[in-house]
């Protein structure tokens, strides 16, 4: 059986609060203070952790990331997590490698709320899988620029941004890049692709109901 998967069907995700959220985030937390929050007693049983640093950070990262599924019905974390059971996908490792890998907590919020999507079939396994890890490797800064620009027109102040989202193949050259008579290059014509799309849906989607909240 898949502990964390139990773990994400619990009605202790369900209970997190936002004040327990503000605890947890508090770095001045006592450890028996974090330890008498039921979810983190079970994550720290679940995980054998200690009182190290790095495993209170794990803590924090994983409860944060439980927050943002906390209003998925039950119904529907079931259907989707017993679908992935059935399949060679290892939830678990894929969510704990996500969180140890990330330091952002902003970011962690982020990758939860990219879970929901999946959770809620918006997005695919596959989507949810490649979403998840392009946006572990973008910085923060470039990911609340992608919330306000247009990927259909990125302003010339934003060609270093246009270049890591066609890294990160979000975007589709249509033409390449012409030179001028002076020399100076014009920038080639961008367009996003599929998956480009769904992440500017999906960072959109997830700082409008940040600013609702």
């Amino acid at each position: 059986m898949n502990d964390l998967i139990e773990v994400l069907k619990s009605d202790e995700i369900k209970d997190i609060s936002s004040e327990y959220l503000e605890i947890l985030i508090d770095d001045s937390l006592h450890d028996d203070t974090l330890k008498s929050i039921p979810i983190v007693s079970t994550v720290c049983s679940l995980y054998k952790l200690s009182k190290s640093l790095s495993d209170r950070s794990f803590i924090k990262k994983l409860i944060v990331y439980f927050y943002g599924i906390r209003d998925v019905p039950y119904s529907q974390k079931v259907k989707i997590l017993d679908k992935i059971n059935r399949k060679d996908f290892d939830l678990e490792d894929f969510i704990v490698s996500v969180i140890i890998r990330n330091e952002n907590i902003d970011k962690t919020k982020l990758l939860s709320y990219i879970f929901k999507e999946y959770l809620f079939e918006n997005i695919d396994q596959d989507y949810f899988i490649r979403i998840t890890y392009i946006v572990e490797k973008l910085l923060w800064l470039d990911i609340e620029k992608m919330a306000q620009i247009n990927f259909d027109n990125i302003p010339e102040k934003e060609l270093q941004l246009r270049d890591v989202l066609i890294s990160n193949g979000l975007l589709r050259i249509m033409d390449a890049g012409m030179v001028f008579t002076d020399g100076k290059p014009i920038p080639a014509t961008v367009t996003p692709n599929e998956i480009g799309k769904e992440i500017k849906r999906i960072i959109s989607g997830y700082y409008k109901l940040k600013s609702e909240s």
